[in-house]
């Protein structure tokens, strides 16, 4: 789990993996305008351990509570009319070593630890959903729109330039390559994303075109 995140109507504003992230308003993980929004830290380990709570207190206009971690979700429900769709949670199955880089250009170092963190945060995105990280933190989100691309580039204008040489993650395949376009117009270097459509060929061959890394995991995430 990330140590902080800030939410806001359902959706991520932006997750950051460092620890220094956490208190300092400046560097608050920001994908979006989240006026309003809930801001959330894990309980990080060692020297911050007893940080965490304090420097949040710290935030203006801000109330703190603390909670246990999460259960382990059994099932994920929506009504329906007069009745219910039960269906199993996301449970991450796929991990890094199961992913299959499939362009010519391997991910950096860097870039794996960015594309593992964007593949998380998107999970929690509803489809159709885009992520940009940097330098482990979410940079640009992009939500619930009807077809990928604009969410591409909602994620695009919220990064700001930010996300340059960054990793992107795709809670579903690209369905064609003006989405690869997109990405490598707004900077992104790596891209993380299940496979699986008709035209995976076509996209693979965008990425190489401009120098991608691309990653493909194998499995989706889909949430509504």
């Amino acid at each position: 789990m990330p140590p902080a995140t800030s939410g806001k109507q359902g959706h991520s504003c932006g997750t950051a993996n460092h620890e220094q992230n956490i208190g300092r308003r400046e560097n608050r993980p920001k994908a979006g305008g989240a006026i309003g929004d809930l801001d959330e830290a894990g309980r990080p380990s060692g020297k911050h351990a007893a940080e965490a709570p304090t420097v949040l207190r710290r935030l203006s206009s801000r109330r703190t509570p603390e909670a246990e971690a999460p259960g382990r979700q059994r099932f994920d429900l929506r009504s329906i009319d007069a009745g219910l769709l039960v269906q199993e949670p996301d449970r991450f199955i796929s991990q890094r070593a199961d992913w299959r880089v499939v362009t010519k250009v391997q991910p950096t170092d860097d870039q794996w630890r960015d594309l593992e963190l964007a593949w998380r945060v998107c999970a929690w995105v509803k489809s159709n959903a885009i992520t940009f990280v940097k330098n482990g933190q979410a940079v640009g989100i992009g939500a619930g729109q009807q077809n990928r691309v604009d969410s591409v580039r909602i994620a695009a204008r919220k990064a700001d330039g930010r996300a340059e040489r960054g990793a992107c993650a795709s809670d579903a395949f690209f369905p064609f390559r003006d989405n690869i376009d997109e990405l490598a117009a707004a900077g992104i270097g790596a891209v993380v994303q299940p496979g699986g459509s008709l035209r995976d060929e076509e996209v693979i061959t965008a990425a190489d075109e401009h120098g991608l890394a691309m990653v493909f995991t194998g499995e989706r995430h889909f949430r509504h």
